[in-house]
C-alpha cells in the first residue's frame, strides 16, 4: 500500500510491481492521517530545483546572467526544505544519524547547474553548520595541509575539519544524455520520445486543449506583445513559466497575480506540463521504467538489511510531474475537465503540478510480514 500526501491531501494507493514498473491505482482519499505502524526502513525523496531564472524568452536584461540558473530565492527554498526534512527525520523520528554517514545517504542529481545547486542547498539544511567532523583528537594540525607553500592561518580552524564544522555531502550525477532515471523523456535519452510526442501533438486531444483556451489568446497576445496567431498551448505554457519566474523574483508581472486570466492561464500551464512530455500511458510507463526499477532495487535492499536509509533525487518539474501523473495522482484530462466545468481556481480530484522546490517522499515501512512503500509529498 502507498499513502500519499500531496498539496495537503493524503491519498492511499494499492501498489504492485509488474516487469520492473510500478502501477498504482487510487483507492481512497484520506485527510490528516499519518501511518504510525511499522518500522521505517528507507526514504526516497524527490525534489524539484528551487526558483530559477527564465528558460524561455528573457523578460528583461537583468536575467541574462541567470538564464536557467538557481536564484538566491531558490537556494533558500531548498535550504528550508532540507531543514524541515532534518526536523522530521533526524530530530523528531531519529531515523537518520545526526552526523553524515556515506553508507546511509545517497544523493543523485541531473547534470544541470540548478538541480546540482538545489541538492547542495537542501543538504546544507539537512546537515547544517556544526554537524561536520573534527580532526582526530591530538592530531598534529601542521600535517593536515596541502603540499604547497601557503600563508593561510590554520590556527583559526581549531580542530574543525572545515570552518564552523561545515559538512560537505557528495552529489552524484550522470551525463545528461544518458540519464535514463531522471530525464528519460528527453529525445537525446529516449529515441522514441520524439515519435511519441508527435503523435500526441497531432491528436484530437490536443485540439480539444487548444479549443478550450482559444478565447484567452487575444488577451495573452496583448499582455505579452506578440501576434495572436503565435499563441497556442505551448506558448501559453511558456508564458506562465515566465510569469512564475517573475513572481518569484518579485518582478513586474505582465498579468495581474491571481487575476481571472492568471488562473485560466495557470490551468493551461498545468495541463500542458503533463500533456506536452507524456500525455499517453505508453509515454508515462516508458519514461519511468528505469527509475521505478531503481526504486524497487532500493526497497528490496532495505528489506534485506541494507544500511542505505536515504536516497535524494534532485531533478525537474518534468521529473516530478511524470511521477505523480504515472501514479495517477493527477492527469491532464482531469484538469481539462475541471476547466471546462468552470473549476480552475483550485484543484478538484487532480492536484496541480510541481512548483519550484516541490518534493515527493517515498517511505518504505516494514511491517510484520512484508515491506510496504509509503509516499509523502511536501
Amino acid at each position: 500500500g502507498i499513502n500519499a500526501e500531496y498539496m495537503g491531501i493524503r491519498i492511499k494507493f494499492n501498489m504492485k510491481a509488474r516487469s520492473s514498473l510500478v502501477f498504482a491505482t487510487l483507492l481512497l482519499l484520506v485527510l490528516n492521517i499519518y501511518p504510525t505502524l511499522g518500522e521505517l526502513k528507507l526514504v526516497i525523496q524527490f525534489n524539484r530545483h528551487g526558483a530559477r531564472g527564465p528558460i524561455y524568452d528573457l523578460p528583461d536584461r537583468e536575467y541574462w546572467n541567470q538564464f536557467g540558473q538557481l536564484t538566491p530565492v531558490g537556494m533558500r527554498q531548498l535550504y528550508l526544505l532540507g531543514a524541515q526534512l532534518r526536523q522530521r527525520y533526524i530530530i523528531d523520528q531519529k531515523f537518520l544519524p545526526e552526523k553524515y554517514n556515506p553508507d546511509v545517504i545517497f544523493v543523485r542529481s541531473t547534470a544541470v547547474n540548478r538541480t546540482i545547486m538545489s541538492a547542495m542547498s537542501l543538504l546544507y539544511g539537512l546537515y547544517p553548520i556544526g554537524t561536520g567532523p573534527d580532526l582526530p583528537e591530538g592530531y598534529p594540525k601542521e600535517r593536515a595541509v596541502p603540499p604547497i607553500n601557503f600563508q593561510v592561518d590554520i590556527e583559526s580552524l581549531g580542530d574543525n575539519a572545515l570552518p564552523n564544522k561545515f559538512q560537505p555531502v557528495p552529489v552524484h550525477m550522470t551525463k545528461i544524455n544518458k540519464d535514463y532515471e531522471l530525464r528519460a523523456y528527453d529525445a537525446d535519452v529516449c529515441p522514441k520520445a520524439t515519435e511519441l510526442a508527435e503523435k500526441t501533438y497531432n491528436s484530437d486531444d490536443f485540439k480539444k486543449i487548444d479549443a478550450a483556451f482559444k478565447d484567452l489568446y487575444p488577451e495573452l497576445a496583448n499582455a505579452f506583445g506578440i501576434p495572436v496567431e503565435k499563441v497556442n498551448p505551448f506558448m501559453g505554457q511558456q508564458m506562465m513559466d515566465n510569469l512564475l519566474v517573475d513572481y518569484m523574483a518579485d518582478k513586474p508581472l505582465k498579468i495581474a497575480y491571481k487575476s481571472d486570466l492568471w488562473k485560466k492561464l495557470y490551468m493551461l500551464y498545468n495541463i500542458m506540463m503533463i500533456y506536452s512530455p507524456y500525455a499517453s500511458e505508453e509515454q508515462q510507463n516508458l519514461f519511468t521504467t528505469k527509475l521505478y526499477a531503481d526504486i524497487l532495487k532500493y526497497i528490496t535492499a532495505a528489506q534485506k538489511g541494507s544500511p542505505l536509509k536515504w536516497v535524494t533525487y534532485s531533478a525537474h518539474d518534468t521529473t516530478l510531474n511524470l511521477v505523480i501523473a504515472q501514479l495517477k495522482v493527477t492527469g491532464w484530462s482531469c484538469l481539462l475537465s475541471n476547466y471546462l466545468e468552470g473549476r480552475y481556481d483550485y484543484f478538484y480530484g487532480c492536484p496541480f503540478v510541481s512548483l519550484f522546490s516541490s518534493s515527493i517522499i517515498l517511505e518504505a515501512v516494514s511491517y510484520t510480514h512484508l515491506t510496504l512503500p509509503t509516499i509523502y509529498s511536501v
